[in-house]
């Protein structure tokens, strides 16, 4: 198992359009992007700042996800139509004291544990997991629990950082002007905090 982040690190959501947009409207639920692992465990994944020098590397590794993605479905499908293209639209940026606070919310009481943890995947460092195990004793609904926890999520989110990818410059409109602006506003690297 990876290292456990604290509460004092920083993580980023990217979005990719068509996978964050519902037809075409960007979806915060489907952004967040919460998969059920079992009866009891819920996840998605992140990026861990730590890996990211500078905002330009954020949005590399954006477009590298995409390009990832496409290039499976070419593998799989032997083509990418052009209405299933990936396209990376930029990340929301996330303390992760807010993922370990999801616990403590009191409309959450089904949650027993959080745990934000470095796990590298597909060559990419910067790659972590978000996990919500819930109680033993939980016997609601795990997809209104989903919907709860992906609500807390963004109202603890900066941003957006939109970009576009090179290989996406002909895209016009490009979906990252439909990402909404999140309740917490914009995000800058430290890096750039400092030389400001």
């Amino acid at each position: 198992m990876g290292e456990l982040l604290s509460d004092d690190d920083s993580v980023f959501r990217m979005v990719v359009h068509p996978v964050a947009f519902k037809g075409k409207s960007f979806s915060r639920g489907k952004m967040i992007n919460l998969t059920t692992l079992s009866e009891r465990e819920i996840e998605t994944s992140l990026v861990w700042e730590k890996f990211l020098a500078s905002e330009a590397d954020l949005h590399s590794s954006g477009c590298d996800l995409a390009s990832r993605m496409n290039e499976r479905t070419r593998i799989e499908k032997g083509e990418v139509k052009p209405k299933n293209r990936k396209i990376y639209c930029g990340a929301y940026q996330l303390p992760v004291a807010a993922l370990g606070n999801l616990r403590l919310e009191a409309e959450l009481p089904e949650i027993e544990t959080t745990e934000v943890r470095h796990a590298p995947e597909d060559g990419q460092e910067a790659h972590v997991s978000l996990r919500v195990t819930l109680k033993h004793d939980y016997e609601g609904d795990v997809e209104g629990t989903k919907t709860a926890i992906a609500d807390r999520i963004w109202a603890s989110l900066h941003g957006p950082l939109r970009h576009i990818c090179t290989c996406d410059d002909a895209i016009n409109p490009h979906p990252s002007g439909d990402l909404e602006d999140c309740p917490l506003g914009s995000y800058s690297f430290p890096s750039l905090r400092s030389s400001s």
